[in-house]
């Protein structure tokens, strides 16, 4: 992705990533671009969708939230005495049960059976 501000899928990466704690949805990506470089194309909501999707793979939404698994797992690896609960807080995921259920989807392991394994093996994925 090249990094430049006339790139919209690098603004609102550089946003979201910022923010990742924030209870942003597509919605707020979408007025984020509104602002910025989608400004002088006037794109529609389904437009951005559209083209986040073919720029990174995924819906704004979907994105945000695999980045947000991302950072649970980088503090379930790192901070082995933080509290689920407080992982999945910080991780903008909620709660240690939204936690659970997020990373079942994603075919990862429980929370607590994660952080064993990447404590133990060095690899939390299962591999």
């Amino acid at each position: 992705m090249p990094d430049n501000l006339e790139n919209p899928t690098f603004l609102i990466h550089r946003m979201s990533s910022k923010n990742l704690l924030r209870p942003l949805v597509p919605a707020a990506l979408f007025a984020f671009a509104a602002l910025t470089a989608f400004d002088a194309r006037a794109v529609g909501t389904r437009t951005f969708q559209r083209r986040f999707k073919e720029r990174t793979g995924l819906a704004p939404l979907a994105w945000l939230v695999r980045e947000r698994i991302a950072l649970a797992a980088q503090l379930l690896e790192s901070r082995p005495r933080l509290a689920i609960d407080a992982v999945a807080d910080l991780a903008g995921l909620g709660s240690a049960e939204s936690l659970r259920r997020h990373f079942r989807t994603h075919g990862l392991p429980p929370p607590g059976r994660y952080r064993r394994r990447a404590i133990c093996t060095g690899t939390a994925d299962g591999g």
